[in-house]
């Protein structure tokens, strides 16, 4: 039995193509095609990426939850930027919602990253 190099699952030492994942394990020519595993570099740079598009998004999610919440307590006034409390406000709003997104990022992708792990045994 051979395993199938995209999806992992047990193939026919014969096979052709992966039934589960419609993949070309073999070429015209009859020789294996290979899977292109990412360098050590580019695992590190994608990391990072992720990393900044997760605390990116956990920022803005912080950032409109504080704003609705601070506007359905001090009302909409707190919006329009028209005060420098409301100014101020909103600075520390979007300085609490970056340090939270900061925190939170790394045990969601640690997290995600376990679960992956599971599914890949």
């Amino acid at each position: 039995m051979k395993k199938c190099p995209f999806c992992k699952q047990k193939l026919q030492e014969n096979a052709h193509y992966c039934q589960f994942c419609n993949s070309t394990i073999v070429d015209l020519d009859g020789n294996p095609i290979l899977v292109q595993e990412f360098t050590n570099r580019q695992k590190t740079i994608l990391e990072k990426l992720i990393q900044l598009l997760v605390a990116v998004f956990f920022s803005v999610q912080f950032f409109l939850f504080g704003l609705m919440l601070l506007s359905s307590i001090f009302g909409n006034e707190v919006i329009k930027l028209s005060s420098t409390t409301s100014i101020l406000l909103n600075i520390v709003l979007a300085v609490i919602s970056i340090g939270g997104a900061i925190l939170i990022t790394n045990p969601v992708i640690n997290l995600v990253k376990s679960q992956i792990e599971k599914l890949d045994r």
